[in-house]
């Protein structure tokens, strides 16, 4: 966006600095957004080779950490995509 040509300038400092304020507003600002949950192999020794699923939460620098254990990662991440799994998901987020 550009300041209107019809403008007259008293300096060509003034001139430049109209055109950099006008650019500044169309750059388009990104939304911040959490990492959406994951699978992770399980760091507890009992549950040895299986997966976890870790959920990111908003003020958290460590994700929750849903309390099910999966033979696989991907029947961790057909849990995640389920409805039993959005739902628990979004109770945890919600903090209930």
């Amino acid at each position: 966006m550009m300041p209107p040509a019809s403008i007259r300038w008293s300096s060509k400092r003034q001139k430049q600095h109209a055109i950099r304020k006008a650019r500044t507003f169309s750059v388009k600002k990104k939304k911040i957004e959490l990492p959406r949950p994951y699978p992770a192999p399980t760091k507890d020794t009992r549950f040895a080779g299986t997966f976890e699923v870790m959920v990111p939460a908003p003020g958290r620098v460590k994700p929750h950490r849903v309390p099910l254990q999966f033979e696989t990662q991907e029947k961790a991440e057909t849990w995640i995509h389920s409805s039993e799994g959005n739902e628990f998901i979004r109770k945890l987020l919600s903090g209930n």
